[in-house]
């Protein structure tokens, strides 16, 4: 398996957007909402086996006042 820090959005909502088990806090329309709204980061991030896209993930990063950021 293989891990990807950075998918392109339209394989990304390709997948979250076909799979049974998604929720709309995954697409990257509520990541692109948030980043707007509550100055998070949207990272979308998924896993590859046989170059299959198998499993993806939306990550929001806040950045703190102290430089650190968390999500």
């Amino acid at each position: 398996m293989e891990f990807i820090e950075n998918i392109a959005k339209e394989e990304y909502y390709n997948f979250v957007n076909n799979h049974k088990n998604s929720h709309f806090m995954q697409l990257p329309g509520w990541g692109e909402f948030c980043k707007v709204d509550k100055g998070q980061i949207p990272y979308y991030v998924g896993m590859y086996d046989n170059k299959k896209l198998v499993a993806t993930a939306l990550i929001m990063a806040k950045r703190t006042p102290f430089g650190y950021s968390y999500g």
